[in-house]
C-alpha cells in the first residue's frame, strides 16, 4: 500500500483507485475488528525508483496507518518473504493463513503469494474491485 503504486493507478482517472482504496479500508477495518494481524509491507526499491526509501512514493498511502497491534515490515525483493523477517513475524504470532491485498496483476503480489505458499501459509482468496 505504498503511495507510488496508488498514485500511478489514480493517474488513469477511471475511478478504480478510489473504489479499490475504499474496499481496502473496509477490509483492513474488518480484519482489525476480528483481531486479525494486519501487516503492512514496505518495499525498499533501488535509488531513483518510485520505491526508493524515504521518498514520497515509498511512504504508505495516507489512507492507511499502522496501528499498535499491526506490523510494518520492509523488504527488498519482489517476494516479500525472500530475505525478510516476514515468515518469522507471522509464525511468531500464530498466523497460518493470509489474505493479500495488492494491486491486480502486480508482479510483486504474485511473487509474494508464491513465497507465502512456499513458506507453508494458506492463502485466502480476496478479490479487490477494479
Amino acid at each position: 500500500m505504498q503511495r507510488c503504486h496508488h498514485e500511478a493507478s489514480e493517474a488513469q482517472g477511471d475511478g478504480a483507485s478510489g473504489r479499490r482504496l475504499a474496499s481496502w479500508r473496509q477490509a483492513v477495518g474488518q480484519a482489525r475488528q476480528r483481531g486479525d494481524l494486519v501487516v503492512f509491507l514496505q518495499r525498499d526499491g533501488p535509488a531513483g525508483s518510485a520505491t526508493e526509501p524515504l521518498t514520497r512514493g515509498w511512504t504508505l498511502h495516507p489512507d492507511f496507518r499502522v496501528e499498535a497491534d499491526d506490523a510494518l515490515l520492509r523488504f527488498g525483493a519482489e517476494d516479500a518473504f525472500a530475505g525478510s523477517s516476514l515468515t518469522l513475524e507471522l509464525r511468531s504470532r500464530g498466523v497460518s493463513s493470509l489474505s493479500i491485498l495488492a494491486l491486480p496483476g502486480s508482479p510483486a503480489a504474485e511473487a509474494t503469494r508464491r513465497g507465502a505458499e512456499q513458506a507453508g501459509f494458506r492463502i485466502t482468496a480476496w478479490q479487490a474491485p477494479l
